[in-house]
Parts: C-alpha cells; sequence; structure tokens
C-alpha cells in the first residue's frame, strides 16, 4: 500500500488531473485549493480501489466532474465551484464505491452528486444553482443514508434527490426553489 499527503498547496490550470490516486494508494488531501478553466478530466480523481481523506479544499472548475471517486473516500468539508452553464458533475462516484460526504458546498454543477450502486453518506450539504437533480443515486444498495442537505435552485424542476435503489434513508432534506446568493 502507498501512502500520500497533500497539504497547502495551490494548483491552477492544469490541464490533466491534478491528483490522482491509483492501484490501492491510500491519500490525505487537506487545505488545497484546485482551479482549472476548461479541459476533460477530472481535478481529482481516485480509481483502482483507492481511498481519501479530502477535507477543507476548494475546487473551482473542473472537466467531466471535479471529484472522481472509484474506490473509497471521506469527503468533508469542501467548497466546489463550477462554472455556471457550463459544468457537469461535482462528485462522481461510480459502482462499488463506499463514500461519506458531509458539510461541502457545491456551487454550479448540473449534479452536484452523481452515484451508481455505491455505499453512500450524504448529510449536511449546500447546493446552489444546480439543474434538475442536487442528488442522483442508481440502483445503491440498502442503507444509504441521505439527510439534511440544503438545495437552492432557480430551475423550476429541480428535485433534491432522485434514486432507483433500495429503500434509501432520506431524512430533512430541503430544496428551496430560488438561489440563496453566493458568499
Amino acid at each position: 500500500m502507498l501512502f500520500r499527503s497533500v497539504q497547502g498547496n495551490v494548483c491552477l490550470d492544469n490541464g490533466l488531473v491534478a491528483i490522482g490516486l491509483v492501484a490501492g494508494t491510500v491519500g490525505i488531501v487537506t487545505g488545497n485549493q484546485f482551479q482549472r478553466n476548461g479541459g476533460m478530466p477530472p481535478i481529482v480523481a481516485i480509481k483502482g480501489d483507492s481511498s481519501i481523506t479530502f477535507e477543507n479544499n476548494q475546487i473551482h472548475g473542473g472537466g467531466v466532474c471535479a471529484l472522481l471517486v472509484e474506490g473509497r473516500a471521506t469527503i468533508v468539508r469542501n467548497r466546489f465551484m463550477g462554472r455556471e452553464g457550463e459544468q457537469g458533475r461535482g462528485i462522481w462516484i461510480w459502482q462499488d464505491s463506499s463514500v461519506i460526504a458531509q458539510e461541502n458546498r457545491l456551487e454550479n454543477y448540473g449534479a452536484p452528486v452523481s452515484a451508481t450502486k455505491s455505499e453512500l453518506v450524504v448529510c449536511r450539504n449546500q447546493f446552489y444553482n444546480f439543474e434538475g437533480v442536487a442528488i442522483s443515486m442508481g440502483e445503491c444498495p440498502v442503507g444509504c443514508l441521505v439527510a439534511e442537505n440544503r438545495g437552492f435552485s432557480d430551475d423550476e424542476n429541480s428535485v433534491m434527490l432522485q434514486t432507483t435503489g433500495e429503500k434509501i434513508v432520506e431524512q430533512d432534506n430541503q430544496l428551496v426553489k430560488s438561489p440563496e446568493p453566493s458568499e
């Protein structure tokens, strides 16, 4: 097992993945700032059964997504800021992953959190200016928790949660149909 720690860095306009963990790597990524105005790759990618603690970071922009997870991730107290009308997913969770995402703020992503067939705890996050669905969970297993999230969208068709999963625990999520001003 390989361990990586990335703390207190600034990465601007890197055309590729700024941080990539592969092949079972374990990483702690805290207090960093990542910014990119274009390109396809995600800014941070966790693949190949790797594991990350991603805490107190700022991501501006992104490619197909800001943070891609194919493995295990704890994503806490981060700020994700997409380019309005140009961003797809904020956090994209691939099949057979395990993710805890809490106390994050995601702005201007079409789909702030998107997951398929993964174990999830998504709590106390805030989503601003999203299009359609704030949290999309396809075929996620019994016991996933989605609680105390707040969404702010001026899209009249927006919804907080869309799922095809079995018995997902959903509590106290709130959708406000007009955006709250950014801080």
